[in-house]
């Protein structure tokens, strides 16, 4: 059943099979805007998704898309992005999973 919690094969339990897609919503690319990013991820948990994969985030300067595009490489970027996750998982009760597209953009990076 589509609603139904689901035992993970390794281990680990999501509360549903319902799977919000990353999309991007420009919220991840603006420090100023992780809280909003934070409250947007948080509404979709507590309305009940099980799994939310979260925009393209950069690994590294090097795969940018753009600047100031979202990335993942410093302690404070860990950070901002944890409260996204703690938002969501407060708004859940933690039944709700985050999952990060890691995006690089190769070729098309910025540099």
């Amino acid at each position: 059943h589509l609603l139904s919690p689901r035992e993970l094969p390794h281990g680990g339990r999501v509360a549903n099979r319902v799977v919000m897609n990353s999309m991007h919503t420009g919220l991840e690319d603006r420090r100023a805007d992780y809280m909003a990013l934070a409250a947007y991820f948080a509404e979709r948990a507590d309305g009940g998704v099980g799994t939310i994969v979260t925009g393209g985030i950069a690994p590294s300067l090097s795969g940018q898309l753009l600047p100031f595009a979202s990335k993942l490489t410093s302690a404070n970027e860990v950070a901002r992005h944890r409260r996204v996750t703690d938002a969501v998982h407060a708004a859940s009760g933690g039944a709700t999973k985050m999952i990060m597209q890691v995006l690089h953009a190769g070729r098309y990076a910025y540099h």
